[in-house]
């Protein structure tokens, strides 16, 4: 079956750049991409090494602060 998407001319003419630079055909990269983006959902959000990646914009907990906290509630 056949299916004609609706897709934004600049994001069209990307892929269409893209797929010639690859020597890949568009339909080919959209599969490949929503493989991998299948792949990277099915991963459960953990990261490669079984640990949650730190969302954009939010730093890591460091050990000071959880000593601080340890601190206030006497533990």
């Amino acid at each position: 079956m056949r299916t004609t998407p609706n897709i934004d001319e600049d994001v069209l003419d990307a892929a269409k750049e893209l797929a010639r630079r690859q020597r890949k055909a568009a339909s080919e990269l959209m599969r490949e991409a929503l493989r991998n983006r299948a792949m990277r959902n099915s991963t459960t959000s953990r990261g490669r090494h079984g640990f949650r990646p730190i969302p954009a914009g939010q730093s890591p907990v460091a050990n000071e602060l959880v000593n601080d906290i340890r601190d206030e509630i006497g533990v």
